[in-house]
């Protein structure tokens, strides 16, 4: 097939010179010649009828693909066209896509299509401009990686110098043999008498005087330890001090305690209110002693560093984190770690003889109170022997230990995590290349995402196309599919290690590498063992960008992640709605289980109402439209007006919810508009921006996700909920355990709900006001869907109570405030 300079080619008898003929006969602009013409042999595949056939454009050529192999075809000199694909949540920008791109929307496909110039800026710049908004991206067919970076979470807290004067009294009283009588549960009420005075163990601390609350709970925690329970449930609102409980129910009895949380906030408050506690991060938080290189993994290198080290000689070596140091990648025992012999830890080492991190571990160890991250404490008693049993495990935010569980069993993959661990190259790499460089990195990228079977390439690593995981999975396909992942997983994990062993990743990727090894490993573990309780789902079935695999149940779990650390657990939350599912999720006995729940709230319930008459729009997924988006940004907007000199925060639970209100609300109220605060998902930033917005005195309006629990929003005067915190039903693990338990999924919106209840009303002084503008909200509290519990059984009564002595006056609270 040869193209000549003075006339456009014309169309063949066979279907993919046809292809490629009409090509670009309708993109040539004619009169115009072809500049540098070329010639193209024909394979025997190309006569094929269907043959597959993709045209990219470096620069200024034109290539042809066949059979996955690219040659180049011609270099025009016009403009060139490429067919462009849009897809996510694209309402919010129809306008700048249609206008500035041209791109429209497609109804069949149900996706923004059109054909966008593939020479200058404009595929580049809308290649940013889908990452900026989290839309996927097509070009040419080919997908486009577009996951926004996310920073790290950095868990670091810095845990000052040790000060005891606060510990206050310490008791002699003891436990009692643990045995299995029955389910004992306690409700608290206000006029409720203690069954002891606890005041002399609060004296002398910094809580020195006790709250109602806690003169009640804690001689009845004491009580159910005395009395043999194994398990302590216990639900609390707001503001009534379970931190300190947390601190002194151990003192009472001379016992030793892990009391661990999920936020970090929290961790870094306990530390802070209470410096005789000591704490430990994850390894990459502590320098390496050694004069080494990261990932070093020579041990006679690293024997000469330690001997570098005792003689004080300068560093030779920008150092590494303990997490890349010797003793981490190849087991390395070095003199400034915990020696250890027959798997049993040397405790007795003096401290200053230690590492920074080995330090860390050695005074928390040594210390009553032991406070340590959920994530990091499972682990760490996973990895090794460094964490022994105590007399005590107190949980705060227990209501997310389940979700935090299963979270530890999940792994997210997805084409930029392969990118980034398999060195494929990415859409930019491919961009900025030239000329044949550019053609050989298309086809190894199309060669390396190729999906893989156990025929394939030693060196495709593609997503294996065996669909997700549906409630109507049968065990049989189940079971094959969790094989196949076994394969390829184990392939992956090789080929990391293999990469970490010749030092192929830089600095910042060793890290990601290693963890990432070890998620899949866990992972690869748990589908040998259980293939059926693992579950996976793609993004999409027919173009996969993204995958995750999650646990079902994590109940047999349990034990071995994080609750064989205490002899005797404490569980704490404001939210723990409904003991049986609590204790279901997690494996508990209910006949060595007590559960006490304070069913009152000590906030005056004038400072905390709760207005449910102003509607918005209905955002279910099946009913989101710009009409209903603009019926509840108008209500935003007339609230905010209400507090022209006030804080207040918005909760729109998903991120989609949150980018199409900040639109709405733009072109309703451009005032209401620039009072909107937000923050992206990097821990520094979101944090930055929560300290900022917390120390303002202004009048901003903080939009979070992350705000719906954990965060202390005292200084704030209103909140508003826009939508019911239901979770996707589009997630399969949610689908099937609400088939399994239809209260199991309206506890996790009552809990959810009750979080956000709690975010602005902190102390008995604070005030704040909040409105639920969902419109199907009084069904769903009174009523919901036939065969189902009421959503206010899963609430507790201190806040239905905030919502029914505010419902008249919220008829007219436009007018009142």
């Amino acid at each position: 097939m040869i193209f000549s300079s003075c006339q456009a080619p014309t169309p063949s008898k066979t279907p993919a010179e046809g292809i490629l003929a009409s090509f670009i006969t309708n993109q040539v602009s004619s009169p115009s010649p072809l500049s540098g013409w070329g010639t193209l042999e024909t394979p025997h595949s190309m006569r094929k009828a269907g043959s597959a056939i993709c045209l990219i454009w470096p620069h200024d050529y034109l290539y042809l693909r066949v059979d996955g192999k690219y040659k180049r075809v011609i270099q025009p000199r016009d403009t060139m066209f490429v067919d462009i694909v849009v897809r996510g949540n694209c309402w919010p920008y129809r306008d700048i896509l249609k206008d500035t791109y041209n791109l429209y929307w497609n109804k069949k496909r149900k996706c923004y299509t059109g054909r966008v110039d593939i020479r200058g800026r404009k595929v580049k710049n809308l290649e940013k401009f889908c990452s900026t908004f989290n839309l996927k991206l097509w070009v040419a067919g080919q997908i486009v990686t577009l996951e926004p970076e996310v920073e790290e979470d950095d868990d670091f807290i810095e845990v000052g110098e040790y000060d005891a004067t606060q510990l206050g009294k310490i008791g002699n009283r003891t436990f009692g043999m643990l045995q299995n009588s029955k389910h004992n549960k306690i409700i608290v009420k206000k006029e409720d008498q203690p069954l002891w005075d606890v005041a002399e163990y609060f004296a002398g601390t910094r809580f020195p005087t006790p709250r109602l609350e806690q003169q009640q709970v804690t001689p009845l925690i004491v009580k159910a330890l005395e009395d043999g329970y194994q398990n302590i449930i216990i639900e609390c609102p707001v503001g009534s001090g379970k931190s300190a409980m947390a601190m002194v129910v151990p003192k009472m009895f001379d016992a030793t305690a892990y009391i661990v949380t999920p936020l970090k906030g929290l961790q870094k408050q306990y530390l802070t209110e209470m410096p005789f506690m000591r704490s430990v991060m994850g390894k990459g938080n502590y320098d390496c002693e050694l004069d080494v290189e990261p990932n070093c993994r020579s041990e006679p290198e690293a024997q000469k560093a330690v001997e570098a080290r005792k003689m004080k000689l300068p560093m030779a070596t920008a150092g590494c984190s303990a997490d890349l140091a010797p003793c981490s990648n190849i087991g390395f025992k070095c003199d400034f770690r915990l020696p250890s012999k027959n798997k049993s830890i040397d405790w007795g080492t003096e401290r200053n003889k230690l590492c920074d991190y080995y330090g860390a571990l050695h005074e928390a160890h040594h210390n009553r109170y032991f406070v340590g991250n959920t994530h990091y404490l499972m682990g760490m008693n996973q990895s090794d022997a460094y964490l022994r049993q105590r007399d005590l495990l107190i949980i705060d935010e227990a209501h997310t230990l389940p979700h935090n569980m299963a979270d530890f069993y999940s792994f997210d993959l997805s084409i930029k995590k392969m990118e980034r661990l398999l060195g494929i190259p990415t859409f930019n790499d491919i961009m900025e290349a030239i000329d044949e460089k550019a053609v050989n990195m298309q086809n190894q990228r199309n060669m390396m995402l190729t999906p893989w079977n156990p025929s394939t390439s030693p060196t495709t690593w593609g997503m294996p196309r065996i669909g997700s995981i549906t409630p109507e999975t049968e065990e049989k396909r189940h079971k094959m599919g969790a094989a196949i992942w076994i394969a390829y997983l184990t392939k992956m994990v090789k080929h990391i290690n293999q990469e970490i062993e010749k030092k192929n990743y830089d600095d910042k990727t060793i890290r990601y590498a290693n963890n990432s090894s070890k998620h899949l490993e866990t992972l690869i573990e748990q589908l040998s063992q259980n293939p059926q309780n693992i579950i996976w789902q793609y993004d999409n079935e027919d173009d996969p960008v993204y995958l995750n695999f999650k646990p079902l149940d994590i109940s047999h779990h349990s034990k071995d992640l994080l609750l064989g650390l205490g002899s005797r657990r404490i569980f704490m939350s404001g939210t723990i709605a409904d003991e049986n599912i609590f204790m279901e999720e997690l494996g508990l006995d209910p006949k060595s289980t007590t559960f006490i729940k304070v069913d009152y709230s000590s906030f005056p319930l004038q400072n905390r109402p709760i207005y449910t008459t102003l509607k918005g729009g209905n955002l279910t997924r099946s009913k989101r439209s710009e009409e209903q988006y603009m019926k509840t940004a108008e209500q935003i907007v007339a609230i905010a007006k209400q507090f022209p000199d006030q804080k207040g925060l918005i909760l729109p639970y998903t991120d989609e919810i949150e980018k199409n209100l900040v639109a709405a609300v733009e072109h309703i109220d451009r005032g209401v508009a620039d009072r909107l605060v937000q923050h992206g998902k990097g821990a520094r930033e979101r944090d930055s921006v929560f300290e900022n917005f917390d120390k303002s005195d202004g009048n901003q309006i903080l939009l979070s996700t992350y705000a719906n629990q954990g965060y202390d929003g005292g200084s704030v005067g209103f909140c508003v909920i826009p939508k019911l915190p239901f979770p996707s039903l589009g997630d399969v693990r949610i689908v099937k355990k609400m088939r399994a338990n239809p209260n199991w999924y309206k506890l996790q919106t009552g809990v959810m709900l009750t979080q956000m209840f709690g975010r602005i009303v902190r102390s008995p002084k604070d005030t704040g006001k909040i409105y639920i503008l969902d419109p199907a909200f009084d069904f769903h509290l009174n009523q919901g869907f036939e065969g189902s519990t009421p959503l206010k059984q899963f609430i507790p009564t201190y806040m239905t109570e905030a919502m029914d002595s505010n419902t008249a006056a919220g008829a007219n609270q436009m007018k009142l405030y």
